[in-house]
């Protein structure tokens, strides 16, 4: 934010030095800030304020994606940090926990013929 603000008076400063310019070229002509001239100033002096306002507005905005990247950043580091000690601890209990070999399932029963007894008790084995 702090650079937006240098930024916003370097660029009210080079405004001021512009209308400046602007006046002196119109009293070396002779003319005097009433209509139009006056119009003209006026309206340059409004969007020099504008763009710096602009500038002011920006560096807000970056200062808001910063902050919010930065929250992003250390909610990361912490869901990183509570993997690990999940992993960690994971790792201790299946080193700690006696392992036990799992039951074997009981042997297939051999399969009957489907056909049998169909056709006067023929087997087709």
């Amino acid at each position: 934010m702090r650079v937006a603000t240098e930024e916003a008076a370097r660029s009210r400063y080079q405004s001021r030095f512009q209308l400046g310019a602007i006046r002196a070229q119109a009293g070396a002509q002779g003319t005097t800030f009433e209509g139009s001239p006056m119009a003209s100033y006026l309206e340059s002096a409004k969007q020099a304020e504008l763009q710096a306002q602009d500038i002011l507005y920006g560096g807000t905005l970056k200062k808001q994606q910063a902050s919010f990247q930065a929250q992003l950043y250390r909610r990361s580091g912490m869901m990183g940090l509570l993997t690990g000690i999940a992993g960690a601890a994971g790792a201790l209990g299946s080193t700690l926990i006696p392992k036990t070999p799992a039951p074997k399932p009981p042997a297939p029963k051999p399969l009957s013929d489907p056909y049998a007894g169909l056709f006067g008790g023929a087997s087709y084995t």
